[in-house]
């Protein structure tokens, strides 16, 4: 018996994803939340600045995920896909931002983010959670479990992606040049020479 315990606990931690140390170790994600959300297009945008993520994190009346993420981490390349289905779920209520780590690294230390993937969670400027050590296999059950526990009272708000600018009617209509234009007589490709007849 203490066998069968031992060899669980062992393909337990292997499941566990991070990629500092195995954290959580004998939780079990709460059952996803049964409530029908939309699905729409997620805000999910990768921030390039310090600049940006601190105005970012303060958006109010919304839910904010910050992603900090690690090209070179398989578990947090493996949670993207993840987090983009839950992001769509709760596309009214939160943005979802990713922080590259090779890119901002001077963010990385003034956040003290010493292992990946790491997921926190900010309302109006607050962090209200930060989850790290994501079951493989259950990422999408846990993080929703997060996003429905966070986006309590938030209200649903559809941000419509703004349509592509409209010609104007005003200006004179420009001809639409053909795809496909016709050789020229004569012509011939470079490199070649017109036959002699």
């Amino acid at each position: 018996m203490r066998r069968v315990v031992a060899v669980s606990a062992a393909l337990l931690a292997l499941a566990l994803t991070g990629c500092d140390q195995v954290k959580n170790l004998g939780t079990k994600p709460k059952a996803a939340s049964t409530a029908p959300k939309k699905s729409r297009e997620p805000d999910i945008r990768e921030l390039q600045s310090a600049q940006e993520f601190d105005e970012f994190i303060k958006t109010p009346d919304r839910l904010i995920v910050v992603k900090f993420h690690a090209d070179w981490c398989p578990y947090s390349v493996e949670l993207t896909p993840s987090l983009k289905i839950v992001a769509s779920d709760f596309a009214g209520q939160a943005s979802v931002g990713i922080v590259d780590s090779a890119k901002l690294p001077d963010l990385i230390k003034r956040e003290k983010v010493d292992s990946y993937p790491r997921v926190r969670f900010y309302r109006d400027g607050k962090m209200v959670d930060d989850v790290s050590g994501i079951v493989s296999g259950h990422a999408t059950e846990m993080m929703t479990v997060f996003f429905d526990k966070h986006s309590k009272g938030v209200p649903e708000v559809y941000h419509e992606k703004p349509a592509a600018p409209r010609p104007d009617p005003a200006a004179p209509a420009q001809p639409a040049e053909p795809a496909i234009k016709p050789m020229k007589k004569g012509w011939v490709p470079e490199g070649l020479e017109k036959r002699k007849h």
